[in-house]
């Protein structure tokens, strides 16, 4: 999903958001300013279902509103915020399962190629204890078979990279 889908997902999500306190309403039309962007069809049916007019700003008291309208309205940004950070941490996630599957693929065709024609077994010990624990666990993340093996997680790494260097790279 792109940036602007995102965010466009999360703009539809909040204007579906129906105020129920005329004053709730009052403050939300506010909220959209002067020159709300109805390009955007959610924010668009917003500002009709509000009775937002372009070019008018909705004059709001924020200081005589009712407590009720502050928090409302705060506990949206809150939520927005909160979806956003989750948002962003799950892409991070996602992105990094993603490497670390492909660093896996091309770990287990290095260590295959390396044993067919030999090279594996002129290695380090080290650097075969760990591509036998790659290859019986590929799904496990560096500290895990570093954790496994009793090493030290940069060894684990300097060892994969070695295999792969070997095999892709010799």
């Amino acid at each position: 999903m792109r940036d602007s889908d995102l965010v466009a997902a999360l703009r539809a999500e909040l204007a579906s958001i129906d105020p129920s306190r005329a004053c709730d309403r009052v403050a939300e039309s506010a909220g959209l300013g002067p020159a709300p962007r109805t390009g955007e069809p959610a924010i668009a049916r917003l500002a009709f279902r509000l009775g937002h007019r372009a070019g008018e700003s909705s004059r709001f008291d924020w200081p005589a509103a009712p407590e009720h309208c502050l928090l409302e309205l705060e506990a949206h940004q809150v939520a927005r915020a909160v979806r956003g950070d989750l948002n962003r941490m799950l892409n991070a996630e996602s992105a990094n399962l993603q490497r670390a599957v492909a660093a896996a693929g091309r770990q287990l065709v290095a260590i295959d190629e390396l044993e067919a024609d030999g090279r594996l077994r002129q290695q380090p010990n080290v650097v075969r204890l760990v591509a036998a624990a790659r290859r019986e666990t590929p799904e496990s993340t560096l500290s895990e078979l570093a954790e496994r093996l009793a090493l030290h997680r940069s060894t684990v790494q300097r060892a994969l990279d070695r295999i792969e260097s070997l095999a892709f790279h010799a």
